[in-house]
């Protein structure tokens, strides 16, 4: 095989290292694409959960605006009491009642792919040096038959 063949191929294979290195493990590549909708599906259902308390919270809003039973609950849920009540506390028996709303989830997207491209630089110039080598060796040495 002539020497520059035997180099366009090594130089070919070379690029074709690289390519499917980037393809698949670069920073645009294949692995970080699939991260991406694994955030971008957390994100859809964190927007569902935040809709949910949100519809939650627009419905009590409504009832705290118009049914005066509703304000009294929330009251003595606050420690709020008319003159004529008071609270009787039962002694190893917890009352926490109080209703905190979750505020949902505060999802960041702190996935940061590092740059590999110089190591699939080296690694493609490593394939090609080895197959321009290895072909020269092989069939270019005494041992090889030759027609």
């Amino acid at each position: 095989m002539k020497t520059s063949i035997r180099l366009a191929i090594s130089v070919w294979l070379s690029v074709a290292v690289f390519l499917i290195l980037i393809l698949v493990s670069g920073q645009d590549g294949m692995n970080s694409y699939r991260k991406l909708e694994e955030y971008k599906v957390s994100l859809e259902d964190n927007i569902e959960r935040l809709d949910s308390i949100n519809s939650g919270l627009k419905k009590e809003s409504q009832r705290l605006m118009t049914d005066s039973d509703e304000i009294q609950v929330k009251a003595r849920e606050l420690g709020y009491f008319a003159p004529d009540e008071g609270m009787i506390l039962v002694k190893g028996y917890s009352n926490d009642s109080r209703s905190l709303y979750s505020m949902g989830l505060l999802l960041s997207s702190d996935y940061k792919q590092k740059d590999n491209s110089p190591a699939f630089r080296i690694s493609a110039l490593i394939t090609g040096i080895l197959f321009f080598f290895l072909s020269w060796m092989l069939l270019d040495s005494p041992f090889s038959k030759k027609t």
